[in-house]
């Protein structure tokens, strides 16, 4: 994903992968000039970029499956012109309101990020009780038919021993 950036805007990047081996992802963020800014920790699978742009041109979002099973990523990327906000306000006045709406955004996405997870997780764990109950599903079929056969056999062979008119007598 490719996003134009102006000079001296805030860029902030926030990423959830998920799905089967959703550690098994390479995620590379890249700076106007080529030059990879963020590279994701091992065996995770969600993170965060923030930094101020020193120049324009455009930022690359890239993920890389190291596996072919099926994974969704969710991600979002924030741009704030800084300018713009100095001008309406000192720093020193907006620094404890922007540090707050970050925090607050981050436990958002957090919150969001969670739910996704916990749905996933849900559906999951659903398809494997389907699953469970089929297959005990099958084995009491098979265990009544077994136990039909052998009532059936044990039938048949009490039958043939009585019925044995050739028998000696003592």
């Amino acid at each position: 994903m490719n996003q134009r950036v102006d000079q001296n805007s805030e860029v902030s990047v926030s990423y959830v992968i998920s799905g089967e081996n959703e550690q098994n992802v390479i995620t590379n963020i890249m700076d106007p000039r080529g030059v990879v800014v963020f590279t994701n920790p091992p065996l995770s699978r969600e993170g965060k970029y923030e930094s101020r742009s020193p120049t324009f041109g455009m930022y690359r979002l890239c993920f890389q499956s190291k596996d072919h099973a099926s994974k969704s990523i969710s991600f979002e990327f924030y741009l704030q012109d800084g300018l713009q906000e100095e001008k309406m306000a000192t720093q020193d006045e907006i620094t404890p309101i922007r540090t707050n709406f970050r925090k607050l955004s981050r436990n958002l996405d957090s919150v969001y990020r969670n739910i996704q997870f916990y749905e996933r997780r849900e559906k999951i764990h659903r398809d494997l009780a389907e699953v469970t109950c089929d297959r005990v599903l099958y084995s009491g079929i098979v265990k009544i038919v077994v136990a039909c056969v052998v009532s059936v056999a044990q039938g048949w062979i009490l039958k043939g021993f009585f019925s044995n008119k050739n028998a000696n007598t003592v």
